[in-house]
């Protein structure tokens, strides 16, 4: 595995001190090539129907572009170039973040851009100041292997990518700030973040030796930690794990009654298998009055089953 590189500090300390930062079109009228490597922009896609969503916990959020749009696109943010490409957005109130979520592609360009699946994926997450609209001092940074996720979603034909991720420790972030992205595994697998409508409509890209302003932001989402509240099998909420949760159980489940409260998965799922079923009344039965062991703890049923729901 290739180590990350620790340059990235280096250019927005030079934009800082005045270095141009180019649009595409200037970039272009400039004679520079922006056309390839930088970005894979494709045709409008049918949707599958997937949502895109960030989780419930969200402080700070920019889902990506839907495959039908025409706006879409994908910047490289990776150090298998020579150039060096990474990519910068910014963001505003997400004090206490603890995680991210974000999506992108994996492929590489030969002639042509070409799926590749690179898994896990090695990156570097840096946090920065904001410095009067551009990225400032680097706050805290994060050298994550990631396993994604396809989303079901396909982008003129390439697989859209989620990658989500706790911080071992939350960033010292106050109001607004920055975040890049950049990979730095395999050499012949790039990241490349995706785009969306998102908030300012403006990231920056370094190329290696300038920067391009695009008129889009990227994908992601920063998440605070979700408050484990739930009581596993207190399926009708009164703070006390009892008979009336197995009446419950039974009238929601055979006779069409309300779904355990306040989660509907979470508080009736005393056998913690994600799922409402029979067996957890079965598993209370056995609980209440033959001591079998009791339902899991709500940390151990987010980490079987993922956010509370």
């Amino acid at each position: 595995m290739k180590k990350l590189s620790l340059i990235v500090a280096a250019p927005f300390a030079v934009l800082a001190l005045g270095l141009m930062v180019l649009t595409p079109n200037e970039a272009v009228a400039a004679g520079v090539n922006t056309a390839q490597l930088s970005r894979l922009v494709g045709e409008a896609t049918p949707s599958s129907g997937v949502r895109l969503d960030c989780p419930p916990n969200t402080i700070f959020g920019q889902t990506p572009h839907p495959p039908e749009s025409p706006d879409w696109m994908s910047l490289t943010s990776d150090i298998g170039l020579s150039e060096n490409y990474i990519v910068y957005d910014n963001f505003d109130n997400a004090d206490g973040a603890t995680g991210i979520r974000f999506w992108g592609m994996r492929a590489y360009f030969d002639v042509v851009w070409i799926d590749c699946d690179e898994d896990p994926m090695p990156f570097e997450i840096v946090f920065w100041t904001d410095n009067g609209g551009e990225p400032g001092t680097a706050i805290a940074t994060y050298n994550l292997s990631l396993v994604g996720t396809w989303t079901g979603q396909l982008y003129g034909g390439y697989k859209l990518i989620e990658w989500n991720t706790d911080l071992v420790s939350a960033p010292p972030l106050s109001g607004a700030g920055w975040v890049s992205i950049q990979a730095g595994g395999d050499p012949g697998c790039w990241f490349l973040w995706m785009s969306s409508a998102g908030m300012d409509e403006m990231c920056y890209q370094w190329i290696g030796d300038l920067y391009y302003e695009w008129d889009s932001d990227v994908a992601f989402c920063l998440y605070a930690d979700e408050p484990c509240d739930a009581i596993i099998g207190d399926a009708n909420n009164s703070d006390d794990i009892d008979i009336d949760d197995v009446v419950y159980l039974i009238d929601y489940i055979f006779s069409g009654g309300l779904a355990p409260t306040p989660y509907a998965v979470a508080s009736g799922d005393a056998d913690c298998s994600c799922s409402v079923d029979i067996d957890d009344v079965v598993y209370l039965i056995n609980y209440i009055f033959s001591g079998s062991p009791p339902p899991g703890t709500c940390e151990q049923w987010v980490a079987l089953c993922g956010s509370l729901h």
